[in-house]
């Protein structure tokens, strides 16, 4: 199944969206275990997201009783629910799936912090709904065809049209995030990145 497809399992509707590929020298079930694992200290792109955290109290470290780092050590720290990503779907060796709503804002990031049940129905004006969706295919000689969508979608007129406005930096700085995400997890498939 290719990311977009999977993706649209997800969110089929978007303002913006953007979808990056590599292919990495290890198999499906290597590479799904490299997603959750692949190292974020030092790299200052995905670092810096998982100090956006702190632009609001909502966030969900303390409200959900989850004791987290300043910043996320791991891809699998900062795409969980401390950082207010809900996981949608785990197929081992094919799709791994995340959610995140928020309300946008200059000075605050609102975050709601839902079920993946909720987050399918998830309609109240003015956020936001995101998804990341890894998707794997194997590629027949030991290598796999790893794939990232992201993609977000506003709950009213007012915030798809706020978000298609913002697309021209959105989108650049989400293909970035997403470049350095597979960067990152097929770094973590290299013997020194292990």
């Amino acid at each position: 199944m290719s990311a977009a497809r999977a993706a649209d399992r997800f969110l089929a509707e978007f303002d913006l969206g953007i979808a990056e590929h590599v292919v990495v020298d290890a198999g499906a079930a290597a590479t799904f275990d490299a997603i959750r694992r692949a190292d974020l200290s030092g790299d200052k792109v995905l670092g810096a997201l998982g100090n956006a955290r702190q632009w609001s109290e909502h966030v969900a470290a303390g409200r959900l009783g989850i004791e987290l780092p300043a910043t996320p050590r791991t891809l699998g720290d900062l795409l969980g629910p401390g950082f207010g990503w809900t996981a949608l779907a785990e197929e081992p060796g094919t799709l791994l799936a995340f959610g995140l709503v928020g309300r946008p804002d200059p000075f605050s990031l609102h975050l709601e912090h839902l079920t993946a049940e909720a987050f399918a129905s998830f309609a109240e004006p003015g956020f936001a709904r995101a998804v990341a969706v890894f998707t794997l295919r194997p590629q027949g000689d030991g290598r796999t065809l790893l794939g990232l969508d992201l993609r977000a979608r506003g709950t009213d007129d007012e915030m798809r049209s706020h978000l298609r406005g913002m697309g021209f930096l959105a989108k650049p700085a989400a293909r970035m995030v997403a470049r350095r995400a597979l960067a990152l997890v097929e770094h973590a498939l290299e013997p020194s990145g292990r």
